[in-house]
């Protein structure tokens, strides 16, 4: 009964891993044709595609040493800010919230994007700048806000682009929630509204 019993989790955890592939793969795929439609050259895809896998490679780690289970959000903020917070041009902080698989994934490409921005076009492309993540949470429902006080460098306007259209798709499949955006003076402000707790993992 025991080593019956051993086979079936044994069983189970190898589909879980074929399905955790299966769906990674069919994420980088995606990635990679939508940032070689928006790339000007070679180049550009590179540093890219390899920003973006980077992200989701960190968000597998995190993943991979809680076996699949939740993640803290303050830990997925550590990972995206952890050098600009110890450096002062980044702060972070909000009550314990726990992640599903699903939820950090994509926000793991939410904040990648959102940081990327900040240091291409937004507060972080000059000294001075500073970005802040703050979130709460109230009747089941996350707040996350993302502001930034510095001025922008002269750059095409961040407001378009794949980046933007990811960061928009991800919210909606992977968060199952909603994003506002606002390009103040002062820089960015976004606000990213999710369930704690996700209809489908």
């Amino acid at each position: 009964t025991e080593r019956r019993e051993a086979a079936e989790r044994q069983q189970r955890i190898l589909q879980e891993s074929e399905h955790r592939v299966k769906n990674m793969l069919t994420v980088v795929a995606a990635i990679a044709q939508q940032t070689a439609r928006a790339s000007s050259d070679l180049d550009s895809f590179t540093a890219a595609f390899s920003g973006r896998l980077q992200s989701l490679a960190k968000a597998h780690q995190l993943l991979v040493g809680k076996v699949w289970q939740d993640v803290a959000l303050s830990a997925l903020a550590e990972q995206v800010l952890g050098v600009d917070v110890a450096e002062g041009r980044a702060r972070f902080g909000g009550p314990e919230i726990l992640l599903k698989p699903r939820q950090v994934l994509g926000l793991s490409m939410v904040l990648h994007e959102l940081y990327t921005n900040a240091v291409k076009y937004g507060a972080l492309c000059r000294e001075g700048g500073a970005v802040a993540l703050d979130w709460s949470e109230s009747d089941g429902e996350v707040e996350m806000i993302w502001t930034e006080r510095g001025a922008a460098c002269t750059q095409p306007d961040p407001s378009s682009g794949f980046g933007q259209r990811m960061i928009a798709m991800s919210v909606k499949s992977d968060l199952q929630g909603t994003i506002e955006r606002d390009w103040r003076p002062e820089g960015l402000c976004a606000v990213v509204r999710f369930p704690v707790n996700p209809s489908v993992d």
